[in-house]
């Protein structure tokens, strides 16, 4: 890792954290979205090119390389844009995917707008879903955006429970009769909008719904362009914290608080375009600001420790300066 203008002793400091903290690990495997959601940061929408999707092999061969500091993988989260609209060009990509991640023993969500739930391939999808809920017992989870700009989410969300709680509530030989199964399944919101989940109003046997308050609401991507209302400034809220100090703002940059801040955790996102990226956990302007390639020129897939010494390199660099 080249040291920029960092001194012996701030470098050891970061490198003591930012090499122990536990990754959650993203994979953006499309940027395809049949919305547009006017907050997207991403820039997500129906005009990207859905048959641009992440391949299986870089999945495969990405995981294979994270197993060996399976330690310090937190979670596994497919994402995108919508994942599920893949399944559409390549029938059973979601279940071999996050298959292969459980085989390597991380703990694997899949993050969806829901809106699968009213397309062809939907009974597919939730027989998928249900498969590995049920196949891996405790090692899967389902993560659905509900919030007010995810358009028809809230009837999406009903359908999408209800129909999975009727897929899971059949037979499964993995479970005695006698032991009921509860799976989780987790509604993800904005910090500023409380009341937006007293619109969900179900009751599922087989499923353990959690209805969550997770994200601020940042001016970047559409939010900004769209200048939406509630957007809270976290970039200078963090900058105003870090008072000039050069270290703790290295330090914190890529630490995102969990559990009420007992414990830290970085977020690392492996996408479509071959591109592997840091996350800034206070200005999501730098959303592609710390970022290098998964594979080499030669297309071999690069280690866990060569990509964590580039992303890292990056990051010392923007808050230290480059070397001369």
């Amino acid at each position: 890792m080249r040291k920029a203008n960092i001194s012996d002793s701030d470098l050891q400091q970061f490198l003591d954290i930012y090499l122990k903290v536990p990754m959650h690990i993203m994979f953006n495997t499309t940027y395809y979205c049949d919305n547009m959601c006017p907050h997207c940061h991403y820039s997500c929408s129906p005009q990207q090119d859905l048959k641009n999707f992440m391949p299986e092999q870089d999945i495969y061969s990405i995981l294979q390389r994270l197993a060996d500091v399976k330690f310090k993988v937190a979670s596994v989260n497919f994402s995108g844009g919508e994942i599920t609209a893949v399944e559409s060009v390549n029938p059973g990509y979601m279940k071999r995917i996050a298959s292969k991640s459980i085989e390597h023993g991380f703990f694997t969500k899949i993050m969806t707008n829901g809106s699968f739930i009213n397309k062809p391939y939907a009974d597919s999808v939730l027989n998928d879903i249900t498969d590995l809920y049920t196949g891996t017992w405790d090692s899967f989870g389902i993560q659905m955006s509900f919030d007010r700009y995810h358009k028809d989410c809230i009837t999406d969300a009903h359908k999408f429970i209800d129909a999975l709680d009727i897929k899971l509530g059949k037979p499964n030989r993995f479970v005695p009769s006698w032991q009921h199964v509860s799976y989780p399944f987790t509604l993800f919101g904005f910090f500023h909008d409380p009341d937006f989940r007293n619109n969900l109003n179900v009751h599922p046997r087989n499923l353990d719904v959690y209805n969550e308050l997770n994200w601020d609401l940042n001016p970047v991507g559409r939010a900004k362009e769209n200048n939406l209302p509630n957007c809270r400034d976290t970039k200078s809220e963090f900058e105003k914290l870090c008072g000039g100090n050069k270290l703790e703002k290295l330090i914190f940059t890529p630490l995102f608080p969990y559990e009420n801040g007992k414990v830290w955790s970085i977020f690392i996102t492996f996408d479509c375009n071959g591109i592997v990226h840091l996350a800034d956990a206070h200005n999501p302007d730098n959303l592609f600001k710390f970022v290098t390639k998964y594979k080499k020129t030669n297309g071999e897939y690069k280690t866990m420790p060569e990509i964590q010494a580039e992303l890292g390199t990056k990051l010392i660099e923007y808050v230290y300066g480059k070397t001369k």
